[in-house]
C-alpha cells in the first residue's frame, strides 16, 4: 500500500466528548504511523490548544491549526505556514462586521498569541496568557491576525450566514462551534494548507484520508483522495461524504483506521453488470478517478499515464487497487472490447487517443476542453457521429445543484423575460509565473489560457442555463500577464490570455463572460441573471461546488444555500438513459471551441491592431 496522509479534525471528530484521546485512537494513529504512513491534525484550534493533544498521541508531525490559518512542526517546534489577514484587511473585517452586528465581541490569533476584547466570553483555561484590550483595532499591528473570531447573542449558526452574505469575497467565514464564528483571509482553510504540506511531502492528494464532522471541514473532505464523517457530523456533512464511520463517542475514526478500508471500489447495483472504465492521464485524471470509484455500475480496471507508469500505479493504488497500470494509452485502447474510456491528457492529445477508442467502438468521456481549436474539436464530434459511440464531455457544472435550479427557474421564466446574463469565473491558478502544466501555455497545444481552462466551461453554463443553443461573441478584449513563465526546465514562452472578457448575442438577448485564472487568492464562480420581472444571482465555490442562490423581484428575497457536493457526472452516466439527457455530448464540446475561438478572435483584434494588416 502506498503511504498515506491521513488527517482528521479534533473535537467532535478524533477527540471523544470530553475532549480527549482514548486508548484506543492512541494505539490506531500509532499503528498506522508505524506502518508508514502521516498523520496530520487539522482543526480551528490554535497551537497552543493542540500541543497536549499532540502529546497524547505521540504526535510529533506538523497539525494544520487555526482552520489552516496556521501550521505547526512540533517535532521542530516552529511555525512552517503562515497566512494571516493583513492589517488592512483585518480592520476592513472589523468595521464590516461591527455594522452588522453591532454587539459583537472579537479575539484574534496572531501567530501563537491570542488577543481578546474585554467582552469576549471564552472559558477563562482557555485564555492563557492572552492579550486584553477594550477593542482589537487598537492592538492591530503590522503582524496581522490569522483569524478574527466573532461572538454575538444567540449561537454562531444563527449568525455564521449573515458573516458570509455581508462580508466581501476576500475573507472566508467559517464555524465549527456554537460559540463563535472565525473569519480568515480567502483561500485559507484546511484544504489549501493540506495542499500546501501534502506538496512538500511529495504526496499526491488521492493518496490523503480525511476525517471530520463540521461545515468548517467541507472543503478538506472534498479535496482528499477518501472523505470519512463521524456518524454524528453536522448534516450537511453527512449529506456530501459517501463514507460514515462510528461517532466519535464510539472510536470512529480510530475504528476506520483498524480497518484503513480506503481502496474499495463500491460493488455494482444488483442486477446490472458493472461498466468497465479505462482512466487515460492521472493529473487531471485524479478527480475523474475518485469520481468513479463512488459512483455503481462503473468500475475503474485500467490507468494509464504516458511515459510514467509511477504516477498511473500510485493512483490505481491508492483508489482502485486490482487495476492494470501502463504508460502505453495507445496500446491499453488497441486490447480493450468494451466499456468507457476517460480522456483527461493534455488537450491536445485528445484527438489521436479518442480517434482509437471510437474505432475500437469504446464510449469515451473526455476533459474539457475537447480539443485546441474548433476545428478539431469539429472532426472529433463528426467522428463521434458516424461511430455512433457514447461520446460526452465532463461539464461537471452542469450536475451543480444551484446551477440546475437556476436554469429551471429561467426555463419556467419566473424571472420574466431574460434580458441578459453574466458570467464571471475567477480561478488563481496561474497567479504566480511559475508554470505547473507548460503545455497550457502554448495556444496550439492547449487552445487557449483563461479562455480554454475557464471559459470553456462559462460558454457551456451559458447555453446550458438558457437553454439558447446559439450565441455569437459580438466584441471583447483578451489580457497576457506574462510573456513567459518558470518550468520545471526552465523559462517557458506563452501566447496564452490570462484573462478575457467577451459581450455575446442571442436573438434579443445579451450575455457577458468574463474569465481569470491570475486572481490571487480568488477563486469564485457568479452568474447574474437579469429578467423583466426580477434578478437572480449565484455564487458557486469552485473547489468544493457550494453555492448561495439569491432571486429577487420587487421586494420579495428568496436565498438558497447549497452544501458542497462533488459534481460528478459519472452517476447520470452509468444510469438510465434518460438520465444522460443533461450531459455535455461533442457536439456541446464544439459549441463551447467554437465560442472561445471566436472571443480569442476578437480579443486580438481589440489588443493588437496590427491583426488584419
Amino acid at each position: 500500500m502506498n503511504r498515506l496522509v491521513i488527517v482528521s479534525d479534533l473535537d467532535g471528530t478524533l477527540l471523544d466528548p470530553a475532549g480527549r484521546v482514548t486508548d484506543r485512537t492512541h494505539a490506531a494513529v500509532r499503528a498506522v504511523t508505524e506502518d508508514g504512513h502521516i498523520f496530520v491534525v487539522a482543526t480551528g484550534r490554535p497551537v497552543r490548544d493542540v500541543r497536549p493533544v499532540a502529546e497524547a498521541l505521540g504526535h510529533r508531525s506538523i497539525a494544520i491549526c487555526g482552520n489552516g490559518s496556521i501550521s505547526y512542526d512540533f517535532a521542530r517546534d516552529e511555525v512552517v505556514d503562515y497566512r494571516p489577514l493583513s492589517r488592512a484587511a483585518a480592520a476592513q473585517a472589523l468595521a464590516e462586521i461591527r455594522q452588522v452586528l453591532p454587539e459583537a465581541a472579537f479575539g484574534a490569533e496572531r501567530r501563537l498569541e491570542l488577543v481578546l476584547e474585554d467582552g469576549f466570553d471564552l472559558d477563562p483555561a482557555l485564555c492563557g496568557e492572552a492579550v486584553r484590550s477594550a477593542r482589537l483595532e487598537d492592538v492591530l499591528d503590522d503582524r496581522g491576525f490569522g483569524k478574527l473570531i466573532v461572538q454575538a447573542p444567540g449561537t454562531a449558526h444563527d449568525y455564521y450566514r449573515t458573516l458570509r452574505e455581508r462580508l466581501p469575497s476576500s475573507f472566508e467565514v467559517t464555524v465549527s462551534t456554537a460559540a463563535f464564528c472565525e473569519v480568515t483571509r480567502a483561500g485559507v482553510d484546511k484544504a489549501t494548507a493540506l495542499t500546501r504540506l501534502v506538496r512538500r511531502l511529495g504526496v499526491e492528494h488521492w493518496e490523503t484520508v480525511a476525517f471530520g464532522d463540521m461545515p468548517n471541514d467541507l472543503p478538506m473532505l472534498a479535496w482528499a483522495g477518501t472523505a470519512v464523517a463521524v456518524a454524528n457530523a453536522h448534516p450537511d456533512v453527512l449529506a456530501v461524504v459517501g463514507q460514515v464511520t462510528a461517532a466519535n463517542s464510539d472510536d470512529g475514526v480510530a475504528r476506520h483506521l483498524e480497518r484503513l478500508t480506503v481502496t474499495a471500489t463500491p460493488p455494482p447495483t444488483k442486477g446490472r453488470p458493472a461498466m468497465d472504465v479505462a482512466l487515460l492521464g492521472t493529473r487531471r485524471g485524479a478527480t475523474h478517478a475518485r469520481w468513479l470509484v463512488g459512483a455503481p455500475d462503473l468500475r475503474l480496471t485500467a490507468v494509464a499515464c504516458a511515459g510514467d507508469r509511477e504516477s498511473a500505479r500510485r493512483l490505481a493504488a491508492a483508489l482502485a487497487p486490482a487495476a492494470a497500470v501502463t504508460d502505453d494509452a495507445p496500446a491499453l485502447l488497441a486490447a480493450r472490447e468494451s466499456g468507457l474510456v476517460v480522456v483527461a491528457t493534455p488537450t491536445d492529445t485528445h484527438d489521436e487517443l479518442i480517434e482509437a477508442a471510437l474505432e475500437r467502438g469504446l464510449g469515451v468521456l473526455c476533459e474539457a476542453p475537447l480539443a485546441p481549436s474548433a476545428a478539431r474539436a469539429r472532426k472529433l464530434a463528426e467522428r463521434a457521429a458516424d461511430s455512433g459511440a457514447d461520446a460526452f464531455v465532463s461539464f461537471q457544472w452542469r450536475e451543480n445543484a444551484a446551477v440546475r435550479d437556476l436554469r429551471d427557474a429561467l426555463a419556467d421564466r419566473r424571472l420574466g423575460e431574460l434580458l441578459t446574463l453574466e458570467i464571471d469565473f475567477h480561478d488563481d491558478s496561474q497567479a504566480s509565473p511559475a508554470a505547473a502544466s507548460p503545455w497550457r501555455e502554448r495556444r496550439e497545444l492547449a487552445g487557449g489560457g483563461a479562455l480554454a481552462e475557464l471559459g470553456t466551461h462559462a460558454f457551456d453554463l451559458l447555453r446550458f442555463t438558457t437553454g439558447v443553443p446559439d450565441w455569437a461573441v459580438e466584441w471583447g478584449w483578451t489580457e497576457q500577464l506574462h510573456a513567459q513563465r518558470i518550468g520545471a526546465g526552465g523559462p517557458v514562452p506563452t501566447d496564452v490570455d490570462d484573462l478575457a472578457q467577451c459581450w455575446l448575442r442571442a436573438s434579443a438577448t445579451r450575455a457577458r463572460v468574463a474569465v481569470s485564472r491570475i486572481s490571487a487568492g480568488h477563486r469564485r464562480l457568479e452568474l447574474f441573471a437579469l429578467g423583466s420581472l426580477g434578478s437572480a444571482r449565484l455564487v458557486a465555490d469552485p473547489s468544493d461546488g457550494s453555492a448561495v442562490l439569491t432571486f429577487r423581484g420587487g421586494s420579495r428575497t428568496a436565498q438558497q444555500t447549497y452544501a458542497p457536493a462533488t459534481m460528478s457526472p459519472y452517476p447520470r452516466l452509468a444510469g438510465a438513459p434518460g438520465a444522460r439527457a443533461d450531459l455535455a455530448t461533442f457536439e456541446d464540446g464544439l459549441a463551447a471551441a467554437e465560442l472561445v475561438e471566436q472571443a480569442v478572435r476578437s480579443g486580438r483584434q481589440h489588443t493588437d491592431p496590427t491583426v488584419g494588416e
